[in-house]
């Protein structure tokens, strides 16, 4: 005996260094009892949803209740240009650091919350470690949703200071693009980079469009690969070297997809969500505009070509990218359409 006097749960709550309500759930857990109100695993549309995924879903759904409040509104409407009902039909969120405490108050343990990556132990000044929310208040929050599990989250930070996203451990092994259950749906897809260019193309009403969410990863291009095989694929990128690197990266690994196409835009806008942005007509027509006028890969490579100044640097490029190594091996029609492009 320590000299010390309270009940079991305090006892838990000094050696295991919980609070009271997980405290009490451990205690209850060895005796076999089942708490009144204790989340579990739940069925949403026929899905048998593990712990892990009915946190995601009570957090998609925390999350975008607070979606226009303390900046929310201001950052998604006002200055982003997103319609409410495309941020409601995404289930787009926004952060204010309590979502912790939310998911404690429906049962779930620290045990439990700590797994899905959503939190992280944090270490106070007096040596005291707790959980906190892994993403920070005031952030846009992204569920990625695909057949109605949440797979993924991603951020924007309006401040443009903090750049992360959920570990890839903590995220689904099915996850692939942002609004990815557009492939299952559409015989087209126009493959953008971020989650605001998803947003603002889903704006204009066209839904058959998916986010890559970075550079894009091997698993990523072998799915571009199997669904280039029977259905066509618009890569609109960045107007930057990173995108530029994307669109080389992604057609190369495709090469021998022929539905695969490149959007060109002026230069002066630095991506799609801010062509789509400042252009004032009708931007539904606007996009399928771009779509039509989409290039092959070749085409677009000596278009990039061309721009350089002088001879001696557009024949340099010409052979590291291979291009006449390509040309070679088209059937005569094409060499000629292409060699006339080149002079």
């Amino acid at each position: 005996s320590c000299g010390k006097g309270g009940s079991v749960i305090d006892l838990v709550m000094a050696v295991d260094g919980c609070d009271f309500s997980e405290a009490l759930r451990r205690c209850a857990e060895k005796a076999g009892i089942q708490l009144k109100g204790e989340r579990m695993p739940k069925d949403i549309a026929g899905l048998n949803l593990t712990i892990r995924e009915s946190i995601f879903v009570e957090a998609t759904d925390y999350y975008h209740g607070h979606m226009l409040m303390n900046g929310g509104k201001q950052y998604l409407i006002e200055q982003r240009g997103h319609k409410e009902e495309i941020l409601k039909e995404m289930k787009v969120g926004w952060s204010d650091g309590a979502l912790v405490d939310h998911l404690k108050s429906k049962g779930f343990s620290e045990q439990e919350i700590l797994a899905s990556s959503l939190a992280k132990t944090w270490r106070d000044n007096a040596g005291k470690t707790f959980l906190i929310d892994f993403f920070s208040k005031n952030l846009a929050i992204f569920p990625h949703i695909n057949n109605n599990r949440i797979e993924h989250f991603t951020i924007k930070d309006p401040q443009k200071k903090l750049k992360y996203q959920l570990p890839a451990e903590a995220r689904s092994k099915e996850w692939r693009f942002y609004n990815q259950s557009a492939f299952q749906k559409h015989n087209e897809i126009i493959i953008v980079e971020g989650e605001n260019d998803t947003l603002s193309i889903m704006d204009a009403g066209i839904n058959h469009v998916a986010g890559l969410i970075g550079q894009p990863a091997d698993y990523q291009i072998k799915s571009l690969k199997s669904f280039a095989a029977s259905k066509h694929i618009y890569l609109w990128l960045d107007n930057d070297d990173g995108g530029m690197g994307f669109i080389r990266k992604i057609c190369g690994e495709l090469k021998d997809a022929a539905n695969v196409r490149v959007i060109t835009y002026n230069t002066e806008h630095k991506d799609p969500d801010e062509y789509i942005q400042k252009c004032h007509g009708d931007r539904k027509k606007e996009i399928k505009r771009l779509q039509i006028e989409a290039v092959d890969y070749i085409t677009w490579e000596i278009n990039q070509i061309s721009l350089k100044t002088s001879l001696e640097e557009r024949l340099k490029a010409l052979k590291e990218r291979k291009i006449f190594a390509a040309i070679s091996n088209m059937v005569e029609a094409e060499k000629q359409v292409f060699t006339e492009k080149i002079t």
